[in-house]
C-alpha cells in the first residue's frame, strides 16, 4: 500500500507543484511495489571462476539460478566411485537409492576451472566426496549430482536485473543458459533440459 501523506488543511487546495510532486511520489512507490511483486524466487548456487575472468564476472561472483520447483536434494558425505581415465569434469558415480548417478564438477564442465588432479589417472576405487556435499537432481533416468563448494541460498530476481548484454562467459556455460542477471554478481538462469541433453551426449561418448 502507498504510504504517501497528503497535507490536510481546512478547505485548502493543493498548488499544481504540490499535486505533481505527490503524483510523482505515488507513481514511484507504485512502480516499486509492482517490481517487488514481479520478483521471481530462485535457488541460487554460486560458482567459482578463473582469476583471469574475475574482471568480467564481477570479481569472481558468478552463479547459477535454479528453478525452485525443480526437485533437488543435498547429500552429505556420499561415497563417489571414480572412473579411470574419465573426463576431468566427471568426478565419478554415486549410488542414490539404488540408482547409479553421475557426479559432475560444474566448474570444470563449464570451463571455469582446471583441475590438475583430474589429469592423472585415478587409482582409488572409492573416495569420500571432497567437498563433502553433493546436490542431487532427481530427473528419472537422467538424474545427476553436482559438487557443492558453497551452500545454495534463495535469491529474488526481477526482470529489471536481466542483462541485455551479458559479460563474456564460456561457450559451454552459455549453451546451458536462458538468461543472465546482475545482482551482486552475475547470475545465469540454468536451463536444466539443455544441460541434461549435453551431459547425456558427453557421457555416451566418453
Amino acid at each position: 500500500m502507498n504510504s504517501v501523506s497528503i497535507p490536510v488543511e481546512s478547505k485548502r487546495i493543493l498548488r499544481p507543484s504540490e499535486a505533481f510532486a505527490l503524483l510523482r511520489q505515488i507513481n514511484a512507490e507504485t512502480r516499486e511495489e509492482v517490481r517487488e511483486n514481479q520478483a521471481t524466487a530462485w535457488f541460487a548456487l554460486r560458482l567459482a571462476v578463473k582469476e583471469a575472468d574475475a574482471e568480467t564476472a564481477d570479481q569472481g561472483n558468478l552463479g547459477l539460478l535454479i528453478r525452485e520447483d525443480c526437485y533437488k536434494e543435498l547429500l552429505e558425505s556420499p561415497e563417489i566411485c571414480p572412473v579411470p581415465y574419465a573426463p576431468k569434469w566427471l568426478s565419478g558415480f554415486v549410488n542414490v537409492r539404488s540408482q547409479v548417478t553421475p557426479v559432475v564438477d560444474l566448474e570444470i564442465f563449464f570451463g571455469l576451472r582446471e583441475d590438475a588432479e583430474a589429469v592423472a589417472p585415478q587409482r582409488k576405487v572409492v573416495q569420500r566426496a571432497s567437498p563433502s556435499y553433493l546436490l542431487y537432481f532427481d530427473q528419472g533416468q537422467e538424474s545427476f549430482a553436482i559438487k557443492v563448494r558453497r551452500f545454495p541460498n534463495k535469491l529474488m530476481m526481477t526482470a529489471d536485473e536481466r542483462m541485455t548484454q551479458p559479460p563474456p562467459l564460456s561457450n559451454a556455460l552459455m549453451a546451458c543458459v536462458n538468461g543472465v542477471y546482475r545482482q551482486n554478481g552475475i547470475w545465469c538462469e540454468w536451463n536444466l533440459e539443455t544441460f541434461k541433453r549435453r551431459l547425456t551426449d558427453m557421457l555416451s561418448t566418453s
